[in-house]
């Protein structure tokens, strides 16, 4: 079996899939300007719509460019788990139970493993000797992530302001065992030290050596998992990422490697939150599509944003101008006089309303379509 995934394993993510897209075709909605849209049309899945692609490269040159704005450089990082752990996979606990730590008198690679809400418990499923699932080896490389972002220097250098950013990608070898690329950018003067960090948590032989750098690398103190003197980073990354979509115009069915990721729940990427967050960028389009532009304004001047309040705003203070976003009302204001402004503001409805001593609840708020008002009723409590 390819990647672990069997032809039974295939049929039931294709189905998955299959179900999404019926559901989405036959739902639909009116935009506010009488447009009748199907869910699909307006869907972000990487699975299904060919949108998700395409936003994906935005976010990423978005990033390459702010990062190199910021003076940053790019390190292209490989995370592979060390062949112990690959046996975890299949239940063989043989080599595992080899390794043992005198002062402690447990098993080495016990550190490796979370034992968290976040990450799962599978400190105590090697302790039961339960076989791991390429889920679990997942969790067991975003945990060793973790520490590694809490490392000593790695919080001296965002504590001395620099915005560091990464690509995180995760595919999975022949066996079904995941790893990762991820490519981090830091200040150049940090290089070395991260090194050092990096060694002393992603300790697999595969991270450590030095068997397929060029000389130069090997003269510069990198290894396999840690290279800054590559000529397109961002291109390796995306490489290792492009392949694992379906080509969804030509309506191609899922293979393993889509399978893989379906049937784990693996994202095949993920990246820092230097950039503005993706629902603000979906809320702000109508005001400024430009996220090179929002993400920059993030850096250096002042943004706030809530999303459990539905708002956000936006100060450019080399033009003077302010976007802002309030429940469904958009304004934009250049020196601090009003210029644009569309939409209307939703009310903010308390969950519950007490008059004269009794409980009313509301109904969940909708947006008239003719007269883009919203309406709402109280419903007195049976209780």
């Amino acid at each position: 079996m390819k990647y672990g995934i069997s032809v039974l394993d295939m049929k039931n993510c294709q189905s998955k899939i299959d179900k999404q897209k019926d559901y989405l075709e036959s739902n639909s909605f009116q935009t506010a300007n009488g447009e009748l849209k199907s869910f699909k049309d307006v869907s972000m899945s990487a699975n299904i719509s060919s949108r998700y692609y395409a936003q994906l490269v935005n976010k990423v040159n978005t990033l390459q460019q702010v990062m190199m704005s910021e003076e940053l450089i790019p390190v292209f990082i490989t995370i592979t788990h060390t062949g112990v752990l690959h046996d975890l996979i299949k239940g063989n606990y043989k080599r595992f139970s080899k390794y043992k730590n005198k002062k402690k008198n447990e098993n080495v690679y016990l550190d490796l493993l979370p034992e968290t809400d976040q990450h799962g418990y599978l400190k105590t499923k090697a302790l039961r000797r339960e076989t791991f699932t390429a889920s679990d080896l997942y969790q067991v490389i975003r945990y060793n992530w973790k520490r590694f972002q809490s490392s000593y220097y790695y919080l001296k250098m965002k504590a001395e302001g620099h915005k560091v950013g990464y690509l995180f990608s995760t595919e999975p070898h022949k066996s079904g065992v995941p790893h990762s690329h991820v490519l981090l950018y830091i200040p150049k003067h940090y290089k070395l030290n991260i090194l050092k960090e990096f060694k002393k948590i992603f300790t697999a032989p595969r991270n450590l050596s030095q068997d397929e750098l060029t000389q130069e690398q090997i003269d510069n103190e990198e290894i396999n998992g840690f290279q800054w003197t590559l000529s397109n980073p961002v291109g390796y990354v995306m490489k290792y990422c492009t392949k694992s979509f379906i080509d969804i115009q030509n309506e191609e069915l899922l293979d393993e490697l889509q399978s893989w990721y379906i049937k784990h729940r693996i994202a095949r990427i993920s990246m820092s939150h230097t950039l503005v967050p993706q629902w603000v960028y979906k809320k702000i389009y109508p005001l400024e599509s430009d996220w090179l532009y929002l993400s920059e304004l993030k850096i250096n001047s002042t943004c706030e944003w809530s999303q459990k309040d539905d708002t956000f705003e936006f100060y450019d203070d080399y033009k003077k101008q302010t976007l802002k976003y309030d429940n469904g009302l958009y304004q934009q204001f250049v020196k601090g006089k009003l210029i644009r402004e569309f939409g209307t503001k939703k009310e903010v409805i308390k969950h519950s309303v007490t008059i004269d001593g009794i409980d009313f609840f509301p109904l969940i708020f909708k947006n008239s379509l003719i007269t883009n008002k919203g309406s709402y009723k109280l419903f007195r409590n049976s209780n």
